[in-house]
């Protein structure tokens, strides 16, 4: 996903929760289904700003990444896979959406840029093999995923495995995810049981952390469930919680807390 939202401040809510598209009302849920995140994209306009996330640039910059294979899970609109590809990575990016696949790809051609997007379930993609009959499963030099905080997978433990098993020897997995529940959604912790459920079981006894009856995953527990998947053995590069400004539904300046996990298969 991008770096935020497209559209007036009110519209700035996290990415991976729904927008309402109204100031008054940003209790924070998470789509459950390919309907819903359907539904996430069917306005008019672009969901995302178009820029590429952030924290990723930079830890592509600060790791100095050669470019390679990578894939983005979850790529929305498909900035970050437009950077990357800009930067000479082969990039691909699969969504569960097929209204931002399309914007994608319609962002491919108007940059003349050339990346891969393919509409995809997470798991049966990685079943296939690509068109020139090169595996998916441990085929990519860097795998990323922002705000992945969704029910397909229904577990966090099983997302991991699933996003380390893409990963190829020597490469990396770049993990972006909401630390807490911003300021304007304080209030809303009755959606957390039915929103977020699903994660209070993987992380909360394993270093997640809860934020009004929400359950978050910290970069650690993360990397905690990344080994235990079984996918190959892993490096811990960095795990650590960052900062970022956004501007809040009021229009006033609000700092953000992402936690941000970057391992190595070895």
């Amino acid at each position: 996903m991008t770096d935020g939202p497209a559209g007036p401040s009110a519209d700035n809510a996290p990415a991976g929760w729904t927008r309402s598209g109204s100031a008054a009302d940003h209790s924070p849920t998470v789509p459950g289904s390919v309907a819903e995140w359907e539904e996430h994209y069917s306005g008019a306009e672009a969901v995302w700003s178009g820029n590429p996330n952030a924290a990723l640039v930079a830890v592509v910059t600060e790791f100095d990444l050669a470019p390679g294979r990578s894939l983005d899970v979850g790529c929305g609109e498909g900035a970050d896979v437009l950077w990357l590809a800009g930067r000479g990575w082969q990039a691909t990016g699969i969504d569960l959406s097929e209204t931002a696949i399309a914007r994608a790809r319609t962002a491919a051609e108007r940059t003349g840029i050339r990346a891969d997007f393919a509409v995809a379930n997470l798991a049966d993609w990685a079943d296939d093999a690509d068109e020139d009959s090169r595996p998916r499963r441990g085929g990519f030099d860097l795998v990323t995923g922002c705000f992945l905080h969704t029910r397909l997978p229904e577990t966090r433990d099983e997302l991991l495995t699933r996003l380390g098993e893409l990963v190829a020897p020597g490469g990396r997995l770049v993990l972006i995810s909401h630390a807490g529940v911003p300021p304007w959604a304080a209030g809303h912790g009755h959606a957390g049981t039915d929103a977020h459920e699903h994660e209070a079981d993987d992380c909360s006894h394993d270093g997640g952390h809860s934020h009004d009856g929400f359950d978050f995953s910290t970069p650690e527990a993360d990397f905690a469930l990344l080994e235990a998947g079984g996918t190959g053995v892993w490096e811990l590069n960095l795990g650590e919680t960052r900062t970022r400004s956004v501007t809040g539904p009021d229009g006033t300046p609000v700092d953000l807390e992402d936690g941000l996990l970057v391992a190595r298969k070895v």
